[in-house]
């Protein structure tokens, strides 16, 4: 009985390959459609307008949320806002280059947003980066702005992995 149900299942497996999983239909409804994740926005407009839209339309609904933390759009701007008042009073401004060193958190985004509103870039930087690539990292900021010294935003605890070639801030 083995024997018949392999000389008959045998033809099949071997034409398997030519089989199609999916019907075209299916196919394009689940990889084609199901990944056409391009928008469209504006080309005037940048991220911090777009945000602030999204504060102004639903500043109660929940903007992020990590592990158990969670912020609204509203407590999202206010911190943002803090940040970017922090860098401008350092005198972080529009040129500057600002290293972004942390663990994954609802801080990283609040410090991008406040990076971006006080009119400077961002360079992410894991913090699981090797101290080797921190430093090429550094050292190409560095060359690229005339010579500053980067300034960071980085967690406490992980101070010490990149303080000594930062700006203090």
């Amino acid at each position: 009985m083995g024997a018949y149900f392999m000389n008959e299942v045998r033809p099949i497996v071997a034409e398997s390959v030519a089989l199609p999983l999916l019907q075209d239909v299916d196919h394009r409804a689940l990889v084609v459609d199901y990944n056409a994740t391009t928008a469209h926005y504006p080309s005037d407009r940048t991220i911090i307008d777009l945000f602030h839209d999204q504060v102004m339309l639903s500043p109660d609904a929940e903007a992020i949320r990590f592990g158990d933390a969670m912020l609204t759009y509203r407590q999202l701007d206010e911190r943002s806002n803090q940040m970017a008042a922090h860098l401008g009073s350092k005198g972080v401004g529009s040129g500057r280059i600002i290293v972004v060193f942390m663990e994954h958190s609802i801080e990283v985004v609040v410090a991008i947003l406040g990076v971006l509103k006080a009119g400077a870039a961002y360079v992410p930087i894991d913090a699981a980066t090797p101290k080797g690539r921190i430093a090429t990292i550094l050292k190409d900021i560095s060359d690229g702005t005339g010579g500053q010294t980067p300034v960071a935003i980085t967690q406490a605890r992980l101070r010490s992995a990149i303080a000594p070639d930062l700006a203090d801030i």
